[in-house]
């Protein structure tokens, strides 16, 4: 708690990656296991590993930003795609406040999949995950995986640019998984009839620089739904044009000129993006 009183975020991630995540002398590090974190009080049941950056970064931050914006726009007929949900802790926020089967959550990683399995296990039972990546087309993905970041593993990022990114080096491997098109997942479910007589979709989007590639696979999607959508997408320096011009032509808006425009020049933001429901 003092050290997000007295300190910058990234100087607290600094002497978080010191103390915990490579100190191999101190055992594990002991998170309560009902609580997301030290100012989220809320009761999510699930269970943390200190040597996990996204895990502790949680513990020790709280939900994002972004995430009363995502509260305020999703209700009871709001559908929420989780894409790049690592273990899921922002859908589980969700799933507080909207029913569990309008969740649908994706992550690539097998092995993080399977925490995110857990985690809805323990909170959110009936909401939808996935164990599949998405991009432009339909095929396979080789990840670049840092040992100790789940959050920050990459099918676009060189191993070079991963390693910039901490203050340590870090052990890499790399990983292929299967991948294909948001469009067509959302044609497969909207047959079974899940998402009838649901008119909001808020989407999280958080895949470590794949965000183009990404939001090109919704490109059908975005020409058959005509419903209300919130976009919540990180970008970075060299994708923030990319992705504020596949969003502007499909008719979205940001909600901050200043964060979301395309002379974006930062290293990470959290930008926001809506489109208004269209008429049939």
């Amino acid at each position: 708690k003092k050290m997000r009183e007295l300190f910058s975020p990234r100087l607290n991630d600094l002497l978080y990656e010191y103390l915990f995540l490579y100190n191999t002398n101190l055992g594990n590090f002991a998170f309560p296991s009902n609580y997301v974190s030290l100012n989220t009080p809320l009761p999510i049941q699930t269970h943390f590993s200190g040597k996990d950056y996204v895990q502790a970064h949680f513990y020790f931050h709280g939900f994002p930003a972004f995430f009363p914006e995502l509260l305020y726009f999703c209700d009871n007929k709001t559908a929420f795609f989780d894409l790049g949900a690592n273990m899921g802790l922002v859908s589980v926020g969700l799933s507080k406040f909207l029913p569990q089967n309008h969740i649908y959550a994706f992550e690539a990683l097998p092995s993080t999949y399977d925490r995110l399995k857990n985690c809805f296990a323990e909170n959110c039972p009936r909401a939808n995950c996935y164990n599949i990546a998405l991009s432009s087309q339909s095929g396979f993905l080789t990840f670049s995986i840092p040992s100790s970041d789940s959050g920050s593993a990459s099918a676009n990022a060189s191993e070079s640019t991963l390693i910039d990114t901490r203050s340590i080096s870090v052990t890499l491997r790399k990983e292929t998984v299967p991948c294909e098109r948001f469009s067509i997942f959302y044609d497969r479910i909207q047959k079974t009839g899940a998402l009838e007589c649901i008119n909001r979709h808020a989407f999280k989007i958080d895949v470590e620089g794949h965000e183009p590639q990404l939001l090109d696979g919704m490109s059908d999607y975005f020409d058959c739904f005509k419903g209300h959508i919130m976009i919540v997408v990180e970008v970075r320096g060299h994708t923030a044009k990319k992705v504020h011009g596949i969003l502007s032509s499909s008719g979205f808006a940001p909600m901050s000129e200043i964060t979301s425009a395309a002379s974006l020049a930062t290293d990470l933001h959290d930008c926001i993006y809506v489109r208004a429901a269209r008429a049939d």
